[in-house]
């Protein structure tokens, strides 16, 4: 058996400081209970209702939504200082939010559970509903046939490791607090930088704003008369083998409107030889034609082969930047899609796609010029995004750490 740190015991739970103490949510909360149903709309804006699908998936905050409050409900249905709510079924069991009154009045749904901390610090054991622990506890416990869930009993039983000193509690709070807030201030960043980039793309891809020296009228051309569209094809999936080589395969689930720098799996010569799939060269820009994934599009970095889901356009050297392609076919994806809605499955064909006009720059020098503004805008975005990842990525090993006491920080 492993030695224990000095000051530290083992619980039920794992390792923890010795002046902590392991408790049940349901000894440290009141006025536990569920939500209240919408029976009936009655919204004059005052009150708004809160469900599973008003809580952000990742950052646990309340997202208001227009929905209509219910026609009856009291006071013990208003959401209050120091309530924590939780998602008790569906997908979502296990979800977590923190009353914040700058919410506003919030009337709890009925698929919501409410614990009302009052023997700890509630933003401290809000935290503690995010942890790696938590979420395996949510996955054990809402196991059962049918729909996944868990009741208010089960919610009670929790345990979390807490510090016995109040100030302690505040104190790992206001540090995972003051992480959030970095995550959340490059949020801001990114969704202006986001916007910024929207405007540009409505101004330099319609030809409304030229960028200095350059003229000419814009031109239509069919994109068939720019690029030429092809599909791939998927290798035999009975025949393990053929997903053993070297030759990245790329499907539509990897279309996410960027270049396209790794794949999922690997396929072998033979695959492509036995196959419909093709090796396309890096540049080939690529578009999902069907599905879930409908109109999302990707440009390769590398050469790779592809699924037949995909299309894709290799651009005519003399006609197009392959870049410009990419960025005009994302601006106008809501009539692409559109065009592939209809009974059933939405699919837009290659034979759709080849007569489809696009409006173009004259000259490949400034379809580059504005690609590149473009890419520049991305770039920016990208390391915002690489930011706030490392943000998350601090926060997720300080509550590892301190949430169970293994560091202290007073």
């Amino acid at each position: 058996m492993e030695q224990l740190k000095q000051g530290y015991k083992q619980t039920d739970i794992g390792v923890i400081p010795e002046d902590w103490e392991v408790k049940e949510l349901g000894k440290i909360s009141l006025n536990m209970g569920y939500g209240v149903g919408a029976t009936a709309v009655n919204y004059d804006g005052t009150n708004k209702y809160i469900r599973i699908t008003d809580i952000d998936d990742e950052t646990h905050s309340f997202i208001p939504s227009p929905i209509m409050s219910p026609s009856f409900f009291t006071d013990s249905n208003l959401a209050n200082d120091g309530d924590i709510l939780f998602a008790r079924t569906g997908a979502s069991v296990g979800k977590s939010y923190i009353y914040n009154r700058n919410d506003g009045r919030l009337i709890i749904a009925g698929f919501l559970i409410r614990l009302n901390i009052y023997d700890a610090h509630p933003k401290y054991v809000f935290f503690s509903t995010l942890t790696k622990r938590y979420k395996e506890w949510v996955l054990s416990e809402s196991v059962r046939s049918g729909q996944p869930g868990l009741n208010l009993e089960q919610y009670k039983s929790f345990q979390i490791p807490i510090p016995k000193k109040t100030n302690e509690q505040i104190a790992i709070a206001t540090a995972l607090s003051d992480v959030d807030a970095l995550i959340a201030a490059s949020d801001k960043k990114i969704t202006k930088k986001q916007q910024i980039k929207q405007g540009a793309m409505q101004q330099l891809l319609t030809g409304k704003k030229r960028l200095p020296g350059f003229n000419g009228k814009w031109v239509e051309k069919k994109i068939e008369e720019i690029s030429n569209t092809s599909s791939g094809g998927t290798p035999y999936r009975n025949n393990k083998d053929y997903y053993k080589g070297s030759i990245p395969w790329v499907t539509t689930s990897e279309l996410n409107d960027g270049f396209v720098k790794q794949t999922n799996e690997n396929i072998t010569e033979d695959a492509l030889r036995n196959s419909s799939a093709k090796i396309f060269p890096e540049g080939t820009v690529l578009m999902a034609m069907y599905g879930a994934t409908i109109g999302k599009l990707g440009i390769l970095a590398m050469p790779a082969a592809t699924n037949q889901a995909s299309c894709a356009f290799l651009c005519k050297e003399d006609e197009i930047d392959y870049k410009y392609l990419f960025y005009k076919l994302l601006f106008i994806r809501n009539e692409l899609v559109a065009l592939g809605c209809g009974a059933g499955q939405p699919n837009i064909s290659q034979s759709i796609i080849k007569v489809l006009y696009l409006l173009l720059p004259p000259t490949k020098s400034e379809q580059t010029a504005i690609a590149q503004i473009l890419t520049d805008m991305d770039d920016e975005i990208t390391q915002l995004e690489a930011e706030r990842n490392k943000y998350k990525q601090i926060k997720s090993g300080m509550m590892q750490q301190l949430l169970t006491g293994n560091i202290r920080i007073i």
